[in-house]
């Protein structure tokens, strides 16, 4: 991992209810490597249980291979694998000691589906991915593993940019476009940021070739009221042109520690415009995005 260990920054939370236990894909890129360690201070902090996982291409063998060939090549890759944790082993007790519950699971496979079986089989709260941002054309093109385990997960899915320094999480951004699921999404991260001890901004990006949403926003604000004066939750509006631009833009001036979106499976346009934002995003930003499926509040 080329990735320098991050120190331990931030302050123990005793309130694991949200996040318990944390899933962390790798390819033992230097991005996912980085997303490794970002996912262990995590681990750390809400005293979770951290679950690293390599899923493998089996290499197609020829018919009538023996089957000791085909073992040996997938016994091969295994063993690759395992010598590639011992390195995450060995930056995780440098940094945190043994302090971080980790187990490190090698399984063969197309790695989106992988991800999302093992997510599922041993009941992870949180996906922790890392992303390769503008470097790689072919992730912009074809769409890179983190983006399809976003768009299909079913718990949230934390995407870690290469640029992203860990820091703790104490502003979160709700990027709103005032649809229904909006109050569900909210009390959501609101219970967040209980655990993150996180304020939360809700934001609309503004176009001029929209309708006027001061009605939409007031609405919002007065049903938080009691969250809005205690100083929890603010809800912002900007104008923009070029949504993506907006919010980087309030992102970088106003000290956002991570992004969160809400993808639709449902609504076809709704979706359209939240699969749009979350590949930008995804692709592009240093601040970690946090993608939720509707289906999987």
């Amino acid at each position: 991992m080329s990735d320098r260990p991050i120190a331990k920054t931030m302050t123990r939370r005793l309130d694991t209810r949200e996040i318990k236990t944390i899933l962390v894909p790798t390819d033992f890129s230097d991005a996912a490597g980085h997303a490794f360690m970002y996912a262990a201070n995590l681990a750390w902090s809400l005293q979770a249980k951290l679950v690293a996982l390599h899923v493998y291409y089996q290499t197609p063998v020829p018919a009538g291979a023996p089957l000791n060939f085909v073992e040996s090549l997938q016994q091969e890759k295994v063993n690759q694998a395992e010598n590639r944790f011992n390195d995450y082993k060995f930056d995780l007790l440098k940094t945190l000691g043994d302090e971080v519950e980790a187990t490190y699971l090698v399984e063969p496979g197309y790695a989106p589906d992988q991800i999302l079986k093992t997510a599922e089989t041993i009941g992870a709260d949180l996906i922790v991915m890392g992303t390769l941002g503008q470097e790689s054309m072919s992730e912009k093109i074809l769409g890179s593993v983190t983006t399809r385990v976003i768009e299909k997960g079913g718990c949230p899915v934390l995407a870690i940019p290469k640029g992203a320094q860990y820091q703790p999480i104490r502003h979160i951004l709700y990027a709103t476009n005032f649809e229904d699921t909006d109050t569900m999404m909210i009390d959501q991260l609101l219970s967040y940021c209980d655990v993150f001890d996180a304020t939360l901004t809700c934001l609309h990006v503004h176009t001029p070739a929209e309708a006027d949403h001061e009605l939409e926003l007031t609405t919002l604000e007065d049903t938080y009221r009691t969250e809005v004066d205690g100083g929890k939750v603010r809800f912002q509006m900007v104008n923009n042109a070029d949504i993506v631009r907006g919010i980087h833009h309030y992102v970088v001036t106003h000290q956002v520690d991570m992004v969160t979106f809400l993808t639709h499976r449902r609504n076809y346009a709704v979706d359209a415009w939240q699969k749009g934002l979350t590949r930008a995003f995804s692709l592009e930003t240093d601040v970690p995005l946090l993608a939720f499926h509707e289906d999987a509040q």
